[in-house]
């Protein structure tokens, strides 16, 4: 190979990037999916902030709750981000999670790769077999018939990719040894373009444009952040996995888990909506204390089994459920005093670094 190795024997291993929430869709956009043709999606589609007018060509049939939509192109439920509570709040923190896996993704230290490409350079890898590893290119990469991942099920491979992701009509990716989609991660800084009838596997990071031409197809999860998926009878199969583990005797983590709202022991306090909240409703016994003139988010219909806690509103904490911790925030962000919803509540704190937020939420659970 023409590209240059920089692999040892005391390389670090590299652990699968974490997707949290955002491991629980199939698609997931910031800028809306559009698709022509017969495409067939399996697994959940979402997308925020744009609301479900970005989503085009799929013939929604909006759920009794309004929480989510079906189609006949999705195996799956589709969410967006202009549907009833608590779906606004869920797809936040989902593209939060994708946001934070791609700058995981990106930022991965010490890569076993660089610039690796066939005999013919420029980021070329058509033909080429990946083995397990950390890969960057400076350019954009591309083949135009074959590539192959060679590893065993727990191998992981991440790919990062300055510039865009070209691959040719009718290429395909194939696996080899056990290696898994899931394992897979392309964090792309470009677009992806999958030619028509191309073949990929893996979850795609991508900053901008994901876009599937005629016939193309993907086994893992297409995560797009400033551009659109735009599909055109493609085939999507999520094989992504939501990894949140939450601990299950730390409330202090728990409440950092779920970006950083505070989270308290189950009391069996009983919601507006007559639901417990203790460890009979929520398996690890972490639930969120509310207001008066709050009702409860917890949706028992709408939990993931591995998702174990839930968040308060803004107007929770706003109203003084922890108010201690609202005022130790405020002081690293004064923003927080002006946000009236809970996706800029949600703004707010994602400006504000882990050890503030961790000595904030400690005081607020004394």
């Amino acid at each position: 190979m023409s590209g240059v190795e920089k692999k040892s024997s005391s390389s670090p291993s590299h652990g699968a990037v974490e997707l949290l929430t955002a491991g629980n869709f199939a698609i997931l956009s910031k800028a809306g999916v559009t698709t022509t043709g017969a495409t067939s999606v399996t697994g959940d589609m979402g997308t925020s902030p744009i609301d479900a007018t970005g989503m085009t060509g799929f013939d929604l049939n909006a759920d009794s709750t309004n929480t989510f939509s079906t189609s006949a192109l999705v195996a799956g439920n589709v969410y967006a981000a202009d549907y009833a509570p608590p779906t606004p709040g869920m797809l936040t923190i989902a593209v939060r999670d994708m946001e934070a896996a791609y700058v995981d993704a990106s930022t991965r230290p010490y890569p076993d790769y660089v610039e690796y490409s066939n005999t013919l350079g420029n980021g070329n890898i058509d033909g080429v077999t990946l083995e397990p590893g950390l890969y960057k290119w400076g350019t954009s990469i591309g083949f135009a018939n074959s590539l192959t991942f060679n590893g065993s099920p727990t191998d992981v491979w991440i790919l990062q990719i300055a510039e865009d992701v070209n691959v040719g009509s009718g290429a395909s990716v194939s696996l080899s040894g056990g290696a898994q989609a899931k394992n897979i991660f392309w964090q792309v800084a470009g677009q992806t373009i999958l030619g028509t009838s191309s073949h990929v596997e893996g979850v795609f990071l991508c900053m901008t444009l994901i876009a599937f031409k005629t016939g193309s197809s993907m086994n893992g999860a297409a995560l797009s952040q400033n551009g659109a998926v735009t599909l055109d009878t493609a085939t999507i199969t999520k094989e992504s996995v939501s990894d949140e583990n939450v601990n299950t005797t730390d409330n202090w983590q728990c409440s950092m888990q779920n970006n950083f709202f505070a989270a308290i022991a189950g009391t069996g306090t009983v919601c507006n909506s007559n639901v417990n909240i203790g460890v009979a409703a929520v398996p690890s016994g972490c639930g969120c204390q509310l207001s008066d003139a709050a009702p409860c988010t917890y949706n028992p219909d709408l939990k993931d089994s591995e998702v174990s806690c839930f968040l308060c509103t803004s107007t929770d904490l706003a109203n003084g459920v922890c108010p201690g911790c609202n005022s130790c925030l405020s002081v690293h962000n004064n923003c927080i005093d002006e946000a009236t919803t809970e996706e800029q509540y949600s703004f707010c704190l994602s400006q504000i670094g882990d050890e503030d937020r961790a000595n904030c939420h400690d005081m607020c659970l004394k």
